[in-house]
């Protein structure tokens, strides 16, 4: 019956219809795009994620092997950071140059923007 109020034997002046259907219309539109930035997120996490096929995975697989990438991602760091301080180096200056490429790298992601776009609370 997806908003047919005839059917249902219900009748509303135009102006009110036709704000219903602008309204249904809006949450239809911001709906699709919310579908569409989360489709395109996880494309992206799929193609970041090493022996993944990307169209043999489901989302729950993908996180779980996201958070597993992770881990020994901080696993390598850390013996990085170690290795650094065992030559004598400055490990933390070398950290914070790594943050800072990182930063930059992050801020030309769309999935990780912090626009109205992405707001899926609401």
């Amino acid at each position: 019956m997806e908003g047919n109020s005839e059917l249902l034997g219900l009748t509303y002046r135009s102006e009110f219809k036709s704000g219903l259907e602008r309204r249904r219309t809006n949450h239809k539109n911001a709906e699709q795009k919310r579908r569409d930035s989360l489709k395109m997120c996880f494309q992206n996490l799929r193609n970041r994620i090493p022996d993944v096929d990307p169209k043999l995975v489901s989302k729950i697989y993908l996180l779980r092997r996201a958070n597993a990438h992770i881990d020994a991602l901080a696993l390598v760091n850390k013996r990085l950071i170690e290795a650094v301080q065992a030559l004598g180096g400055d490990a933390e200056s070398v950290v914070e140059r790594a943050m800072v490429e990182a930063a930059e790298l992050q801020s030309l992601d769309p999935c990780l923007s912090d626009g109205p776009d992405m707001d899926f609370d609401t």
